[in-house]
């Protein structure tokens, strides 16, 4: 009947997921390492012409929220997924540019420097996911918008009086940052998309958590100018001011492509740990009694334990919990029954299925012994009826001869009677 019951119960397919964990990758890469650029106007070969140097250092930042879910228990499998809007990036310049007269005449070359300044100007950009190959926003621009960064150079002759000449310098830089996502790899398994779920291995020993090790790679292409716009203003006290701009110049400093990969990231994940006992024995019980234990099982994990329970093997055994749950770190049991028939040794199996990824299956042995009962002998009073039901028996057996003593006592007996009977 037990066996009918279990074939009624439903089929379960088991699946499990790990809460989600929050990560950030965060990954940094340097662009034009010790690189210097020149201009000259209108040319290097002219006998007069002004230089302009720029001595540039890029940095492209990147930030990247995402969240990390294990699946099991076909495999562990590990889903990474970016966050809409979870991923900003910052464009840092760092420029020191220059102003020189240059002079070449007479065999002789002179730079004579007239300005210098440093800058610094960030751009900033917000993005979705992880930029991956085959995601939806797969490329972040982080560009440099020049009115918003805007410098003034410039310098005052006062030409008579009321007269001002300023010559001067308008500029902003230009440039962008192209960022490309190439993949993530966890532990050793490369993903080319965000939220595909990956295969990792399995632990030998579940402890009660599963780590993750990830990290970002990508590839950043970055272009950096500089717009300049010399200018003539001439001030005259009576008229006001007038502002003469000479020229439109796109200085390219230059482009520098590079590999961006993030710092490896940790991401622990709270799984469940069955642990129980290795063999269940109900020991020894009477024929036709029923004994009942409880079984303990423990979770060492930092997830709760669910699961079901069920006995094959000899019908003498059942369960009486069909299923169980484990908060983190606690405790629950089953109920094992064994109810014999026959007198003997008998063996079972006690199955839990749970969702611990390790062992989703556990099998422990029941045993148990069925010890025949033995019946009561009443005890007989010996003042009890006439004393011939005191005697159980002769001391001889039926089938001896008639010799010996008990047989020469009795024929004496019976010759005396004779002879008494004679004499009368």
């Amino acid at each position: 009947m037990r066996t009918l019951f279990l074939l009624m119960l439903p089929s379960v397919a088991f699946a499990f997921d790990s809460a989600n964990e929050n990560l950030e990758f965060e990954a940094s890469q340097e662009l034009f390492r010790g690189e210097d650029a020149a201009a000259y106007f209108p040319s290097a070969d002219s006998t007069l012409a002004i230089k302009f140097s720029a001595d540039t250092r890029t940095e492209v930042q990147l930030n990247m929220a995402a969240t990390s879910q294990l699946n099991w228990p076909d495999a562990m499998g590990h889903t990474l997924a970016g966050k809409t809007t979870g991923g900003s990036g910052q464009y840092i310049v760092e420029s020191t540019l220059a102003a020189e007269i240059h002079v070449n005449a007479f065999g002789q070359v002179i730079d004579v420097p007239i300005w210098t300044e440093a800058f610094s100007w960030t751009a900033y950009h917000v993005f979705d996911g992880l930029l991956l190959p085959e995601d939806a926003v797969n490329v972040a621009w982080l560009t440099m918008p020049g009115d918003a960064h805007f410098f003034q150079v410039d310098t005052e002759l006062e030409l008579a009086e009321g007269i001002m000449l300023t010559f001067g310098l308008d500029g902003s830089p230009t440039g962008f940052a192209k960022v490309t996502g190439e993949s993530i790899v966890a532990n050793g398994e490369t993903a080319t998309v965000s939220g595909s779920t990956m295969a990792l291995g399995m632990n030998d020993v579940n402890r009660g958590d599963y780590m993750v090790d990830a990290l970002w790679n990508g590839q950043v292409t970055s272009t950096s100018g500089v717009e300049l716009v010399p200018y003539v203003r001439v001030d005259l006290d009576s008229l006001g001011s007038v502002q003469i701009p000479l020229y439109t110049f796109d200085w390219t400093l230059g482009t520098d492509d590079q590999p961006i990969v993030s710092r490896v990231v940790e991401v622990e994940h709270a799984i469940p740990a069955i642990d129980t006992f290795t063999v269940l024995d109900l020991g020894d019980v009477d024929v036709g009694d029923v004994a009942e234990r409880e079984f303990d099982i423990d979770n060492l994990g930092e997830m709760t334990l669910t699961g079901s329970a069920t006995v094959q093997g000899d019908a003498v055994f059942d369960v009486l919990d069909r299923s169980f749950s484990a908060n983190a770190d606690g405790t629950t049991s089953v109920t094992v029954s064994f109810e014999p028939t026959d007198e003997g040794d008998f063996e079972g199996t006690l199955i839990l299925r749970s969702n611990d990824p390790a062992q989703p299956t556990v099998e422990v042995p029941v045993i148990g012994t069925a010890v025949a009962v033995i019946p009561d002998t009443p005890e007989v009073d010996p003042g009890a009826g006439d004393e011939f039901s005191r005697i159980r028996g002769c001391g001889c057996s039926s089938t001896t001869a008639i010799t010996g003593a008990p047989t020469v006592a009795f024929t004496l007996g019976l010759m005396g009677l004779l002879g008494l009977r004679r004499r009368d």
